[in-house]
């Protein structure tokens, strides 16, 4: 890489500094988290014994201390409650992991710090700073402004191929590809899949946000032209995969708001739970999927079949230590007999079955699909359906369109994580307002006697204290 990615990677903690000496830490949080994730190159710094400086620990690194120095205050405020329990359970599965496998607490306590940095991290600053409808709102239209920001550079790799990254810094991290007749950009972004899912959680919330009349404006004009614009780049995009994500969270959205019940929404809840349980418990049944995928593209069918091969014998591996899993170093990937690894680790629940046991895998999905439960079990449909909570509803189906695509693909986002933190912590604030507009409320009831009918005049008297 040129000498550009390294100058990037030294300025961003000073960029990070100037934009929380610049705005409110809640909205600097965001901003920092958005652009820092969008535009910072993909470059790898090993540090020994500690988690390597790249694009997603940077990102985290500068964002918390910046935090501590300006708002340190935020954090020593925050009261955990039981809803954090699955983030918790996600930065501690690692290292049991490790100590079971006896490979030692220095590998322990570095596999957790690092998941601490990639999980725990950003899902606290989303904890701390989107507790309400104001600060939901900001983060959902400072995603949309830096998307919309984003969509030249895709128009120019769709045209021109994924070349942005090797232009701006030097080397080509990975190439977006073509796919269906055309070149599927990347950016700055993992790959061609993750801009892809980016481009479908934008093209949600802004389609959301603007059926529920929040989002009205885009600088000095409307939001209609913009949000076309964003669809259709996010078609372009080419993912297949996301874009079937975007017709699911959408019809979700439609069927719950038309016809007022919770039945899709507790679907969308149970997709990503009963694959994993199916693909966990038998090899077989997966035919049908690819010979639907036949019909779309002959090469996403030889795909999706190569990935349940593998998914296949990597369960059949990860089901010899079910628990705690095999811990890292490859030790739950496949070999053959000349030691050659012949198994290939595309989706993120198959690698935290496999390194981390039903332990992890079921701590992450846990972690990732308690925000729409969460909202299911605390508002009605109705309430569900208000612009108040619209940029909270459509966060938390975003985040299960994610856990969802973590079945296939492995491609952790910082974003994701810290909005699930955001929409835990809207829970809790508003739970709290709740019993706060209540009133006292007595501990233990107060015993009564019952009361003989009195006569006129005479409830003056009585000492039975009300309760």
């Amino acid at each position: 890489m040129t000498i550009l990615a390294d100058i990037v990677m030294l300025a961003w903690p000073l960029l990070v500094i100037g934009l929380f000496s610049k705005l409110k830490s809640d909205k600097a949080v965001v901003v920092a988290f958005v652009v820092g994730w969008l535009f910072l190159p993909f470059k790898t710094y090993p540090i020994s014994g500690l988690p390597d400086i790249s694009k997603m620990s940077l990102t985290c690194y500068a964002i918390i201390a910046a935090t501590v120095v300006f708002d340190l205050e935020r954090f020593t405020s925050l009261r955990p409650c039981r809803y954090d329990l699955p983030i918790v359970l996600v930065c501690i599965a690692p290292a049991i992991s490790s100590l079971t496998n006896n490979l030692g607490p220095y590998d322990a306590g570095s596999v957790m710090l690092a998941t601490i940095v990639t999980w725990g991290g950003p899902y606290l600053l989303g904890r701390a700073y989107i507790v309400d409808s104001a600060s939901a709102k900001f983060a959902a239209t400072t995603l949309l402004a830096a998307t919309l920001i984003y969509l030249p550079l895709c128009w120019f790799e769709i045209r021109m191929s994924p070349q942005l990254h090797a232009l701006v810094y030097g080397e080509s991290y990975r190439s977006g590809g073509m796919r269906l007749g055309g070149w599927r950009p990347a950016v700055f972004l993992d790959s061609g899949l993750q801009l892809g899912l980016w481009m479908t959680t934008a093209s949600l919330i802004g389609i959301w946000l603007w059926w529920k009349g929040v989002w009205k404006h885009w600088g000095k004009m409307g939001t209609g032209l913009p949000l076309v614009a964003l669809v259709v780049t996010t078609i372009f995009c080419r993912s297949t995969g996301a874009l079937l994500l975007l017709a699911a969270g959408l019809g979700v959205l439609a069927w719950t708001s038309v016809l007022k019940n919770r039945l899709a929404l507790l679907a969308l809840l149970l997709v990503a739970p009963a694959y994993i349980v199916i693909r966990s418990i038998g090899d077989q049944g997966w035919q049908p999927a690819v010979e639907m995928a036949k019909s779309i593209s002959g090469e996403r069918a030889q795909s999706l079949e190569f990935r349940f091969q593998n998914e296949d014998i990597l369960v059949n591996k990860a089901l010899q230590k079910p628990a705690f899993g095999w811990g890292g170093w490859g030790r739950s990937r496949v070999y053959d007999q000349f030691g050659k690894d012949i198994s290939v680790t595309d989706g993120l629940w198959i690698i935290q079955l496999g390194q981390y046991g039903v332990f992890g895998l079921v701590a992450l999905f846990v972690l990732l699909l308690t925000p729409l439960g969460l909202l299911i079990k605390t508002f009605p449909v109705r309430k569900l359906m208000s612009p108040e909570i619209a940029p909270v509803l459509a966060f938390s189906i975003a985040i299960t369109l994610f856990a969802i695509d973590c079945l296939p693909n492995a491609m952790p986002n910082p974003f994701y994580v810290m909005t699930t933190g955001g929409v835990v912590g809207y829970i809790v604030s508003y739970s709290e307002t709740e019993v706060e507009s209540a009133g006292p409320v007595l501990q233990k009831p107060v015993p009564v006697r019952p009361l003989r009918r009195l006569h006129a005049g005479s409830a003056a008297k009585s000492h039975v204290n009300p309760v």
